[in-house]
């Protein structure tokens, strides 16, 4: 037998008919081609409209770093090549949609100017016109803030990770349990997100039905498969 077919069976439930063995890796493969592509639209869709405005960074970041986790733990043991090729791609696939919501964010004071002082004894419907920029420049200013905390503290966990996983301190087993929990957690705040937008403008909806695919065959695999 060669290698790839030896690779195939290696996985295989023993006491279960072969077929399901089969039925198994296909849903796997299918997965990883699945995988491959699930980001594409919505990577398209926030070049086409020079925006990640309607999506969660939070989501964003979870997913990069359950991906990050789950990268050295596909290499780390034996896992199928499916589980190899996804481990590897979609870290860099997340990372480019990271870079988006660097590239597209709005800072403060592009085109702000600075208004008079005006007395508040004699606000008139002009007076606030002319005050509302100053308000808009400081809602801009505190949305960088919290823009720029959430990218630090996530990089924190990235560099505690990796300290972790290259000195050995922790086992790469153990530490798969965080990519487990984020990816349990990781929808919650762009579905926070479109209840408070009260829309899903920002998610590209052909995205949203590849992840239904690639989920239903993750878990065919999963379960069908001694992993």
């Amino acid at each position: 037998m060669n290698d790839e077919f030896l690779d195939l069976i290696s996985n295989c439930r023993p006491s279960w008919p072969e077929w399901i063995c089969w039925l198994g890796n296909a849903c796997g493969y299918a997965s990883s081609v699945i995988w491959l592509v699930v980001l594409l639209p919505q990577l398209l869709k926030n070049h086409l409209r020079r925006s990640t405005e309607g999506l969660s960074l939070l989501w964003a970041l979870a997913n990069f770093t359950a991906s990050l986790v789950n990268s050295f733990f596909v290499f780390r043991n034996n896992l199928p090549l499916f589980s190899k090729i996804t481990g590897a791609y979609f870290p860099i696939l997340e990372g480019l949609l990271l870079l988006q919501f660097l590239w597209f964010h709005k800072y403060p004071c592009d085109q702000q100017t600075h208004r008079p002082y005006t007395n508040p004894t004699s606000i008139n419907e002009e007076s606030l016109e002319l005050l509302q920029p100053v308000t808009h420049e400081q809602e801009e200013k505190t949305a960088v803030f919290f823009f720029l905390a959430k990218f630090g503290a996530f990089g924190i966990l990235w560099v505690i990770f990796l300290s972790l996983e290259l000195t050995g301190s922790v086992s790469i087993n153990d530490l798969e349990w965080l990519a487990v929990v984020l990816w349990c957690i990781e929808t919650l705040p762009q579905v926070y997100l479109n209840f408070y937008l009260d829309s899903t403008s920002g998610q590209a909806s052909l995205s949203l039905a590849i992840t239904f695919l690639g989920k239903a065959t993750d878990f065919g695999s999963g379960y069908l498969l001694n992993m």
